[in-house]
């Protein structure tokens, strides 16, 4: 079985989203010390870290397991950028965490931030995805 295509926190902007293509958008800036204080904040104040998306499929330190194999298992091409690696790209802001899908010339919401908040962990995270797509 030939491995899908996954994207993860793309640092540049040379990547094309392809037609059908998922796109995962965190609610969180990229680099260095975006990542360090994200993490700070995690551990600190987790009631109040922003990116409910982050929380469902990153522990503190690293990804969930139970997501890293949805997502190697996974026959979709998915794409993940950070909130300002998505508005470069794409040229457009939205509510974050957001799930898209790549509909030719448009933009599909999969998961808006609301039914994201509302989603209570990995395995639910999961089984939406599973039913969407």
């Amino acid at each position: 079985m030939l491995r899908p295509s996954v994207v993860r926190h793309s640092n540049y902007l040379g990547i094309l989203a392809t037609e059908d293509m998922v796109i995962f958008v965190y609610n969180a800036d990229s680099g260095i010390l975006n990542a360090v204080f994200d993490f700070a904040h995690k551990i600190l104040s987790p009631s109040t870290y922003n990116c409910r998306l982050c929380q469902l499929t990153y522990g503190t330190l690293s990804e969930k397991q139970v997501w890293k194999e949805f997502r190697d298992n996974t026959a979709e091409e998915l794409l993940f950028l950070h909130r300002d690696e998505y508005e470069r790209q794409f040229e457009k802001k939205i509510k974050y965490p957001v799930i898209l899908k790549n509909a030719g010339n448009d933009l599909e919401v999969l998961l808006t931030h609301l039914e994201i908040e509302k989603i209570n962990d990995v395995k639910e995270l999961i089984d939406r995805m599973k039913e969407i797509l």
